[in-house]
């Protein structure tokens, strides 16, 4: 539709400067052969002067080439050449009349001794000023161009007009000025056909854009304006005519006039108001169809525009973020909608700003969430295109997104499935080939030393499936605290003489500061001593032979501080923010110790579930510091 509506004003253009090219040519032969109704219509009336064809037909040539579709830059200069002479033909015009008054004789180039008294006529030549300068701001891309442009051009047009009505009411002061030559009617009809021409040959722009809108407006403006001009045209000609025959005096004409008109335009405005009502009534039956297929999406899809406001958001959007629909309507989507990027906790919009501002559609980045209304962070899958107008401009964008966190869930317990099943497989091998040594040698002291080394193995085993049995009751909910109270002493004692055991192997010793025997906490004392242990044996496993671990105890209100230091390996910088997360080994770890990388998110997650928090400082090369704030009672 948008197509052939520029297709239609296209061919507008072209046979409008077609006609006012032939009625101008014609004049021209009019005045070479001498035949009157050629020049003037009527013999009895003023004919178009043959400088004022010439220029109409500079005008309708120029109007022609900057219709073209696929212009060139030949084209463009022969227009505005054309234009400029226009412009220059107007120019003299009203200098000869009002600065020199006097003939500067260009208008009696052609034809000079047939012309007699004939000249331009001086609303003529301020025509042609307007139309050259109209046509030369016509490309200009500015706003105050524009402007003047479109103003210029309904001068030109009112001009016209006056001297049509006063050809057609024989009103001389309507199309002569003064003293005067007056405009001819040819001259008149030509004027308007070429500023219609003019007023549409940018049909994007001003009031040609709202006559070619191919919404209501438009289609309000292109049934309007017709009869604006012709009614009250028709019925001041009928009263003119009803005058000059003396079948009315001017009082009764007038109030005929006026009543005729007005029952004329009411007859259209209710005509237009049912023709309103019915296109609305249809909108809001398309809407509702939009709003149903629009909530049943089961993705989230959210429209804004291009100020980054939100102008639709559907239920899905609502259950996925926990925003309400009259919640979002109109707001920033940065205030609802939050996407970080999990890798650098940034936030990830360059796939909007793609759309909005290259007219793109873009997939949004793996492994990005949503931060929903009550701060939870939701794994989604998005993509964001623009939205065209009818000019192809982008004004706006929308977003479609879903939760992906099954998906997510599932492509993890793959990858930490496929990874225990590596982590089982070394110790277990390493079991088999120790006890397998045994059973083949028949020195006692070897036996003796291979059955170690499978016990040894086969500890890490069972240790490895402890530890995936505690993921898999945390990942499933089914971990819960069993609070009693217990002394603070006893907690320690028990996990230090667990962990002494181990640390002798590499003579590293455990030192911590005296507890109080009075102090007491209110905990899950399983879980509590899971946390110690998870993080005893990191320090006890990547702590140099022969060193020391520092436990302290620091009591801190209705909290409890507690502080495991070691002098081992550290943590490097980059990989800080992983250190929690499961399956985590560090670079600089040593490849044949052991461990499955989930102690630490074993202690994180027991951490949170007793309401505490859990934090680390570290120095690649110097050590770790872990600190576990828990909430305690004092007995």
């Amino acid at each position: 539709m948008k197509r052939s509506k520029d297709v239609l004003f296209r061919n507008m253009i072209v046979y409008i400067s077609s006609l006012v090219a032939l009625i101008s040519t014609l004049v021209l032969i009019g005045w070479f052969f001498d035949i009157s109704f050629l020049k003037g219509v009527v013999p009895s009336l003023t004919p178009m002067n043959p400088m004022t064809a010439m220029a109409f037909i500079l005008g309708s040539i120029s109007l022609f080439l900057l219709q073209i579709k696929k212009r060139q830059k030949w084209t463009d200069f022969i227009a505005i050449t054309c234009a400029c002479i226009v412009l220059m033909i107007g120019i003299v015009t009203i200098l000869g009349y009002y600065l020199f008054d006097r003939n500067l004789g260009l208008d009696q180039i052609f034809f000079q001794s047939k012309l007699g008294v004939n000249r331009i006529a001086p609303n003529a030549g301020l025509g042609f000023c307007l139309i050259g300068l109209s046509i030369i701001l016509a490309d200009v891309k500015n706003k105050f161009a524009n402007l003047v442009y479109q103003v210029y051009i309904l001068c030109a047009l009112f001009i016209s007009l006056l001297a049509i009505m006063g050809y057609s009411y024989n009103v001389l002061s309507l199309y002569r000025i003064s003293i005067y030559i007056p405009m001819a009617v040819n001259t008149a009809v030509s004027f308007f056909l070429l500023c219609l021409g003019i007023l549409f040959l940018r049909p994007k722009r001003g009031i040609a854009s709202i006559i070619k809108n191919e919404g209501a407006g438009g289609s309000l403006a292109r049934r309007l304006l017709p009869v604006a001009f012709v009614v009250p045209f028709g019925f001041g000609y009928l009263y003119f005519i009803g005058q000059r025959m003396n079948l009315f005096n001017n009082e009764f004409g007038i109030s005929l006039l006026v009543l005729s008109i007005i029952i004329v335009f009411v007859f259209l405005i209710l005509t237009t108001v049912r023709m309103i009502n019915k296109i609305d009534t249809e909108r809001r039956r398309e809407q509702g169809k939009f709003e149903v297929l629009f909530g049943c999406i089961g993705d989230g899809v959210v429209a804004i525009d291009r100020s980054w406001n939100i102008t639709h958001f559907n239920i899905a959007s609502t259950i996925i973020s926990g925003w309400k629909v009259e919640e979002a309507i109109g707001k920033p989507l940065r205030e609802i909608l939050k996407f970080i990027r999990v890798r650098d906790r940034q936030e990830n919009l360059a796939f909007i700003e793609n759309a909005l501002v290259r007219g793109e559609t873009k997939q949004l980045e793996n492994d990005t969430v949503l931060i929903t209304k009550d701060n939870r962070e939701i794994s989604i899958s998005d993509s964001a295109s623009p939205i065209f107008d009818q000019d192809k401009k982008v004004v706006g964008a929308i977003i479609i997104f879903r939760d992906v966190s099954k998906e997510k869930d599932a492509q993890a317990l793959h990858s930490d499935f496929a990874y225990a099943s590596h982590q089982l497989r070394t110790p277990v091998n390493k079991a088999m080939w120790g006890l397998e040594t045994a059973l083949e040698s028949k020195d006692g002291g070897i036996k003796e030393e291979m059955i170690e080394v499978a016990y040894q193995a086969v500890t890490n085993v069972q240790k490895l499936m402890d530890q995936l049995v505690i993921v898999s009751e945390i990942d499933q909910g089914r971990l819960i605290p069993k609070i009693e109270s217990v002394k603070l002493s006893d907690l320690f004692s028990e996990v230090i003489h667990y962990e002494e055991n181990i640390a002798k192997n590499r003579g590293i010793s455990i030192n911590i500061n005296p507890i109080s025997s009075v102090i007491g906490i209110k905990t899950d004392p399983r879980l509590f001593k899971k946390i110690m242990h998870e993080l005893l044996d990191n320090a006890v496993l990547y702590s140099p032979a022969k060193r020391e671990v520092k436990i302290n105890v620091e009591s801190r209100g209705v909290d409890i501080l507690i502080e495991i230091i070691d002098v081992g390996i550290g943590i490097p910088e980059s990989q800080k923010p992983l250190l929690f997360t499961k399956f985590f080994r560090g670079s600089n770890i040593p490849v044949d110790s052991v461990g499955a990388g989930l102690g630490l998110y074993i202690a994180r997650e027991c951490t949170k579930l007793l309401k505490g928090k859990i934090w680390f400082e570290s120095k690649e090369g110097e050590g770790t510091s872990f600190f576990v704030l828990l909430p305690i009672s004092k007995s």
